[in-house]
Protein backbone atom coordinates (compact mmCIF):
# COMPACT_ATOMS: atom_id res chain seq x y z
CA UNK A 1 0.00 0.00 0.00
CA UNK A 2 1.29 3.35 -0.88
CA UNK A 3 1.95 6.05 2.21
CA UNK A 4 0.63 9.83 1.38
CA UNK A 5 4.38 10.92 -0.09
CA UNK A 6 4.54 7.95 -2.55
CA UNK A 7 1.00 9.26 -3.63
CA UNK A 8 1.67 12.58 -4.18
CA UNK A 9 4.48 11.67 -6.02
CA UNK A 10 2.53 9.58 -8.43
CA UNK A 11 0.16 12.55 -8.71
CA UNK A 12 2.88 15.13 -9.80
CA UNK A 13 4.64 12.95 -11.79
CA UNK A 14 1.32 12.31 -13.74
CA UNK A 15 0.83 16.29 -14.36
CA UNK A 16 4.13 16.82 -15.79
CA UNK A 17 2.67 18.76 -18.55
CA UNK A 18 0.45 21.29 -15.87
CA UNK A 19 -0.39 23.79 -18.58
CA UNK A 20 -1.82 21.02 -21.00
CA UNK A 21 -5.83 22.23 -20.63
CA UNK A 22 -7.88 19.50 -20.24
CA UNK A 23 -12.32 19.02 -20.99
CA UNK A 24 -14.64 18.42 -18.93
CA UNK A 25 -14.76 14.90 -19.81
CA UNK A 26 -11.33 14.54 -18.95
CA UNK A 27 -11.28 16.56 -15.84
CA UNK A 28 -14.23 14.20 -14.83
CA UNK A 29 -12.40 10.63 -16.23
CA UNK A 30 -9.00 11.97 -14.10
CA UNK A 31 -11.50 12.45 -10.64
CA UNK A 32 -13.41 9.34 -11.42
CA UNK A 33 -16.89 11.78 -11.39
CA UNK A 34 -19.85 12.94 -13.41
CA UNK A 35 -19.53 15.68 -16.05
CA UNK A 36 -21.69 17.66 -13.66
CA UNK A 37 -19.89 17.27 -10.50
CA UNK A 38 -16.95 18.73 -12.47
CA UNK A 39 -19.47 21.66 -13.58
CA UNK A 40 -20.48 22.22 -9.91
CA UNK A 41 -16.72 22.39 -9.26
CA UNK A 42 -16.42 24.76 -11.64
CA UNK A 43 -19.02 27.08 -10.69
CA UNK A 44 -18.37 27.07 -6.80
CA UNK A 45 -14.50 27.72 -7.95
CA UNK A 46 -13.44 24.89 -6.33
CA UNK A 47 -11.91 23.72 -9.98
CA UNK A 48 -10.62 26.98 -11.56
CA UNK A 49 -10.76 26.76 -15.69
CA UNK A 50 -11.79 29.03 -18.29
CA UNK A 51 -15.12 29.24 -20.00
CA UNK A 52 -14.69 29.24 -24.12
CA UNK A 53 -17.58 31.02 -25.57
CA UNK A 54 -20.97 29.79 -23.76
CA UNK A 55 -21.07 26.46 -22.13
CA UNK A 56 -17.49 25.39 -23.13
CA UNK A 57 -14.89 24.85 -20.28
CA UNK A 58 -11.00 24.56 -20.43
CA UNK A 59 -9.11 22.90 -17.53
CA UNK A 60 -5.64 23.24 -16.88
CA UNK A 61 -4.46 19.96 -15.59
CA UNK A 62 -2.81 21.81 -12.30
CA UNK A 63 -6.41 22.88 -11.31
CA UNK A 64 -7.10 18.90 -11.39
CA UNK A 65 -3.90 18.43 -9.16
CA UNK A 66 -4.67 21.24 -6.84
CA UNK A 67 -8.16 20.00 -5.86
CA UNK A 68 -6.60 16.92 -5.63
CA UNK A 69 -4.67 18.57 -3.07
CA UNK A 70 -7.10 20.21 -0.96
CA UNK A 71 -9.39 17.08 -0.73
CA UNK A 72 -6.35 14.85 0.78
CA UNK A 73 -6.06 17.69 3.34
CA UNK A 74 -9.38 17.08 4.70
Amino acid sequence: MLNLSEANQIYANSFEDTMTLLTVEDAADILMVGKNRIYELLNQGKIKGMRIGKSTWRIPKISIYQYIQTQSAL
